[in-house]
């Protein structure tokens, strides 16, 4: 589901700097590790990342990928929302869905042309 080396460069990068806020203050209970993860952009990640397992592998997965093997529209927005490609992150699914169902596909967030 995407995690690689370069999350866990970030993971990382967040716990030291967790470990050593908890050093200096006392407090080990993890508090700051999570806020500190979920307000970054791997927290971000990690919410689209779910979205998309629950999306494709929960109740609703026949109808997921009937619409991803029907609409290349579709995939090519799911794709790039989904990573974060061309500004489609910075859109919640729910603009992505918007934007399919009005037809508004001429250009990504970036003004890139969607197929």
């Amino acid at each position: 589901m995407g995690e690689g080396i370069s999350l866990a460069l970030e993971y990382g990068e967040l716990v030291a700097d967790a470990t050593v806020d908890a050093l200096r203050s006392g407090d080990f209970s993890g508090a700051a590790y999570q806020t500190a993860v979920e307000g970054s952009w791997l927290g971000k990640k990690l919410r689209r990342l779910h979205l998309g397992t629950r999306l494709f592998y929960g109740p609703a997965w026949r109808a997921c990928f009937a619409v991803a093997e029907h609409s290349m529209r579709a995939r090519s927005i799911g794709l790039r929302w989904y990573n974060g490609v061309d500004g489609w992150d910075r859109r919640s699914g729910w603009a992505a869905v918007a934007a399919l169902l009005s037809g508004d596909l001429q250009s990504s967030p970036s003004g890139e042309a969607i197929p």
